[in-house]
């Protein structure tokens, strides 16, 4: 999260194995609880807010840095997400805050913290050991009998719309799990650069895969639950009609300060 004073000195290779070394065991009791851990999540947004309980608010940030954050407020825990950033990247970021949320943290996660930021890292671990367990990752990869040492454009495309992440974060994710073929791995980082935007769209749809994962969706949502929550709570007299209508305009103001 955003911290006054901080350096942006990039964490080591040893602090980030620390680190994921620390949030794998977080993520298996999390799972046990939720799902089992051969499940790819299906629908993160509605597992967040119906199953879990969070409201999400989505619309785009004129930061482009900014990929999400956390706040609570009044005992409401609300997970905003930059809807400027593509699909797969939103998912990424939902989990990237529920890590914070469960963890008492709230303040804004940029993109450029990933590498400089402990907390930031771990919440990025996170994301990726839900979307993407070992497991199912390890399973999926000799179903499908595919050879890490040649890996093809089309079957990290392929992988990256069966998950529902991002082109990048399939190619972070099997570095961290067989790392002996991260210099393949990361010669194929270079598709997902903005200059190479068209070549990925033309990749995936010829990988008869959809294109919605790696285009942003510019929406402005809140949970129907978040206002409905706010107006029982007020009619029921557990809040005043101030703290409702400030409730309201903190949604508002988030809309105002960062939205389009």
């Amino acid at each position: 999260m955003l911290l006054l004073g901080k350096q942006n000195v990039r964490l080591t290779n040893d602090e980030k194995a620390k680190a994921y070394n620390e949030i794998v065991p977080i993520v298996q009791n999390f799972r046990r609880k939720h799902m089992p851990d051969d499940q790819k999540v299906e629908d993160t947004f509605l597992m967040l807010e119906q199953q879990l309980g969070y409201f999400i608010v989505r619309f785009p940030a004129k930061d482009n840095d900014v990929s999400g954050f956390h706040i609570e407020k009044s005992g409401f825990h609300c997970i905003y997400i930059n809807s400027g950033h593509p699909l797969g990247r939103q998912f990424f970021s939902a989990w990237h805050e529920c890590y914070h949320a469960i963890n008492g943290q709230t303040g804004v996660s940029l993109m450029g913290d990933l590498d400089n930021d402990i907390e930031e890292y771990k919440a990025e671990c996170f994301a990726g050991c839900i979307l993407m367990p070992e497991k199912l990752v390890r399973q999926y990869i000799a179903v499908h009998s595919i050879n890490l040492a040649f890996l093809k454009y089309t079957d990290i495309i392929k992988m990256q719309n069966f998950f529902g992440v991002s082109y990048s974060a399939i190619i972070a994710r099997l570095i961290q799990l067989f790392p002996v073929h991260i210099k393949v791995l990361k010669q194929r980082y270079a598709l997902k650069n903005l200059s190479r935007a068209k070549e990925l769209e033309k990749r995936t749809l010829e990988a008869g895969c959809s294109i919605k994962l790696i285009k942003p969706t510019n929406d402005f949502y809140v949970s129907r639950e978040f206002i409905e929550d706010i107006q029982s709570n007020f009619r029921n007299k557990r809040i005043s009609q101030e703290k409702a209508g400030s409730l309201i305009n903190l949604i508002e103001s988030m809309g105002t300060k960062n939205g389009s």
